[in-house]
């Protein structure tokens, strides 16, 4: 009797290992899908001192951008008095060797310090206009979450990050993440173009591009070509059928391209940003309330 009882017990401990690595496997080779379903079912949200804070400003300098995050505070449970400001120099072939610009971190008209950047060298000094300003914050504080920095404000020499971040007119994936977001950033005048194009699509019929007028994110009009395309798989077997969108403006380099699930009610599936610049460097300096 105990010889069949120990036997009973390996067979279930054999079936409930066998499961166990099969379900693990399963979810690790869709593990991006499953934990994005985790992550919104659950309401949970990346925290701002990953993110950097919410782009509050671009501003174009011609052969780059400059771009401004709004400052950030969080805390565990409540906010911190000590957080930072993140800011990023975006490019599509080199920067200047020097750049010196001027930041308002809480937009009250008064200049609160300065960057004196030097990308070639990687390296950049920090100008503090009032005591608010600490210094930048150390690189490897940024994946600890801590604001571990040089708290006695002197000049310091900081090696930055490169990052690479896909948008389109200034808008992330998830502003992109279905039909009724894209027909939000079309000109009136075009909407009926626009529909006319889609309908098509639904029906499967030949379909010529279609140019539209499209509102960036911050400010600016671009003229995007958009038309229909289908492609094969990467196993080049099952056709995957997409939208793409083109700004026609060449020099900017801006492209999108959606997979379409659904035919008749025009689902999304994967939202493909080309990359608009190239490259990228940002800083996070220090900052109190």
């Amino acid at each position: 009797m105990k010889l069949m009882i120990l036997i009973f017990k390996s067979i279930l401990s054999i079936i409930f290992f066998t499961i166990t690595i099969t379900i693990a496997i399963i979810l690790f080779m869709d593990i991006d899908k499953w934990g994005n379903i985790f992550y919104k079912k659950m309401g949970y949200k990346v925290s701002e001192k990953f993110l950097g804070g919410y782009i509050i400003g671009i501003i174009d300098n011609g052969d780059y951008y400059t771009r401004i995050h709004k400052p950030v505070f969080d805390g565990f449970f409540l906010n911190n008095s000590k957080g930072f400001i993140q800011i990023d120099w975006l490019y599509n072939k080199e920067l200047p060797s020097r750049i010196f610009e001027e930041f308002d971190c809480n937009n009250d008209g008064i200049l609160d310090f300065a960057i004196d950047l030097f990308p070639s060298k990687e390296k950049a000094r920090l100008i503090r206009y009032n005591d608010k300003i600490i210094n930048f914050l150390d690189k490897t504080s940024m994946g600890l979450l801590n604001l571990r920095g040089f708290d006695d404000g002197r000049y310091s020499i900081f090696t930055y990050h490169d990052y690479q971040e896909p948008i389109f007119l200034d808008y992330n994936k998830t502003e992109l993440e279905s039909i009724d977001l894209i027909k939000k950033i079309v000109l009136y005048n075009d909407q009926e173009n626009l529909n006319d194009f889609l309908n098509n699509v639904k029906n499967r019929e030949q379909n010529k591009p279609v140019l539209c007028n499209m509102k960036r994110k911050f400010e600016g009009i671009e003229k995007v070509k958009i038309s229909f395309k289908k492609e094969l798989d990467n196993d080049g077997e099952e056709p995957v059928y997409m939208l793409n969108f083109k700004v026609t403006d060449i020099e900017k380099q801006e492209e999108l391209s959606i997979v379409i699930n659904d035919y008749k009610n025009l689902l999304f599936g994967k939202v493909l940003p080309m990359q608009k610049f190239k490259f990228g460097n940002s800083l996070r300096v220090i900052i109190k309330k």
